[in-house]
């Protein structure tokens, strides 16, 4: 949707060519640096494409599958899929070994979108659908961040494979920065918006 630039979209592009790492290079991508880029999430086709490269699990990894890079660059694609396979996808992956860079760019994807806020929801500007997204993006991680620490401190369960390195103190920390977020601010925006388009259809 010509929302990028083609600097910009030539370094996204990059990124997605990179699973092991694409999605602390993609949320980075847009939670720091031009604010141009942030807003270019209002673009539908660029929403999907980020879900997509955040939320889908990639390949996975069986318990039997200890296989381990030896080499760099691997040159068998089959063999690298197969290096970078995860046994819970690529997100729980980066909550498990990297969840600074992961909570952090949403905590500021989801903050600097908030101070784009003109007091009502307009499908003309493009501060509208950058927020909801946003808020839709932190509260998708909310509801796994959740589910690593609750099944990494429960006392009926073992620590699911793939999370046994998973630093609770920091999730639950991650967890609660993004909760007060949404709570103080992402969720009052909604409700404003809601009451001004009531008042306002009921006094047409």
């Amino acid at each position: 949707g010509n929302v990028l630039t083609p600097a910009d979209s030539e370094r996204f592009i990059q990124f997605l060519t990179a699973p092991y790492i694409r999605i602390p290079l993609i949320l980075d991508f847009f939670a720091n640096g031009d604010p141009g880029r942030l807003t270019a999430l209002k673009c539908k086709s660029l929403q999907s494409i980020v879900d997509a490269a955040i939320f889908e699990p990639g390949m996975w990894r069986r318990a039997d599958n200890l296989a381990e890079v030896t080499e760099i660059p691997v040159r068998d694609k089959d063999q690298l899929e197969v290096l970078l396979s995860t046994p819970m996808g690529t997100l729980f992956n980066e909550i498990a070994k990297s969840p600074d860079v992961l909570t952090s760019c949403v905590y500021n994807i989801l903050d600097r979108a908030l101070d784009m806020d003109v007091g009502k929801y307009d499908p003309k500007r493009s501060a509208g659908s950058t927020i909801l997204y946003a808020i839709r993006l932190a509260v998708r991680v909310e509801g796994y961040l959740k589910y690593a620490h609750d099944r990494c401190t429960s006392s009926h369960y073992l620590r699911p494979r793939g999370l046994e390195t998973l630093d609770v103190r920091k999730v639950r920390e991650a967890m609660q920065k993004i909760r007060l977020l949404l709570d103080r601010r992402a969720f009052p925006v909604l409700e404003y918006w809601i009451t001004r388009k009531q008042v306002k259809e009921g006094d047409s």
